[in-house]
């Protein structure tokens, strides 16, 4: 669906005229420091106030101010889809831009906001903002602490919470997130996916992931579970094709097999778009899920970070979150 088709388009109010960049300084280098200079430039020729943080917690403390609520137009996110997840979790309540500058820029692909200062300066002066589901994952436990209690699923207790746009999964692809950012020291290419993507394969056991609906009742278990809100994830894996982030719902995916050579073929399967043969992966449609594992260590990954361990709730909050969007684009 366009997303000029989203019914929720709207325009921010013209009177606000302070942007707010939180900077990834692992992103900022080379020709991202360049998009970075004409944003600034860009949107200052335009009568915008702009203040640029690297530091979260002074980008934080900044937006406490009651003045400067009143005064912020947008918090552009600049880097990669980690730093919009980030921006996401700290500051929902601010409409977000996006300046493309990471490995992974799969929000800036469906959206099509481009790698350059100029055309997002635009974009933030002509304010079209569309209003996006999220989602929340998050951790449960039973009033004993166990994962196996037999207090029924709907009443555990809640802890914390973690909010993503693209997608949350555990499984082949989130043991390869977390351990990528266990060793992480600097900039991620994709070439710092080949090491983690081998030891996934070859050297993690994966554990026994169980799906239960908002009642608590099983609906299907696998190795791979994946809750979307966009058609395509990292690598372009088309996880669900008809996904839409506007719909206030997520598309769950669950991959049955367990073996590392049936996790491979699956992963090439999504890559390269095949079909998978019938009854190896079961797909749903709902607004709550709650996601239980065999191994309590096993954590999922939200938006290509690492995220909380099992057992969590995972729901999606309808329209949660504003975003400036080109004009007439439609996702790819």
């Amino acid at each position: 669906m366009p997303i000029t088709d989203v019914p929720s388009a709207a325009n921010l109010d013209d009177s606000r005229r302070l942007v707010v960049i939180q900077r990834n300084p692992r992103s900022g280098s080379g020709h991202g420091a360049k998009e970075l200079i004409t944003l600034v430039r860009c949107l200052r020729q335009r009568g915008f106030r702009v203040r640029m943080f690297a530091d979260r917690r002074r980008m934080d403390s900044f937006l406490a101010s009651d003045e400067t609520w009143r005064q912020i137009r947008c918090i552009v996110a600049a880097g990669g889809d980690g730093t919009v997840g980030d921006v996401l979790n700290r500051q929902p309540h601010h409409p977000i831009a996006v300046l493309p500058l990471g490995t992974e820029n799969l929000l800036a692909r469906y959206l099509q906001i481009h790698r350059d200062g100029t055309s997002v300066a635009l974009m933030i002066e002509r304010g079209l903002i569309k209003e996006f589901d999220t989602g929340i994952v998050t951790a449960c436990r039973s009033p004993a602490g166990e994962s196996n209690s037999s207090v029924p699923v709907p009443h555990w207790d809640h802890g914390d919470s973690h909010r993503f746009l693209l997608m949350a999964s555990a499984g082949i692809d989130s043991a390869v997130v977390n351990l990528l950012h266990q060793n992480r020291t600097g900039h991620i290419t994709h070439f710092s996916y080949v090491q983690p993507v081998l030891k996934a394969l070859f050297g993690t056991q994966l554990s026994k992931l169980t799906v239960l609906d908002e009642a608590g009742r099983p609906l299907a278990s696998g190795s791979h579970v994946i809750f979307t809100n966009i058609p395509e994830y990292g690598f372009r894996l088309k996880f669900a094709p008809d996904a839409d982030p506007g719909d206030g719902m997520l598309n769950l995916t669950v991959f049955h097999k367990g073996s590392r050579w049936e996790s491979m073929k699956h992963m090439l399967r999504l890559r390269w778009g095949q079909q998978h043969p019938t009854g190896t992966v079961s797909h749903f449609h709902g607004q709550h899920f709650y996601l239980t594992a065999a191994n309590s260590e096993t954590r999922l990954q939200c938006d290509g970070d690492p995220s909380l361990r099992c057992p969590v709730r995972v729901s999606v909050a309808a329209g949660s979150i504003k975003l400036l969007v080109p004009e007439n684009r439609s996702p790819q």
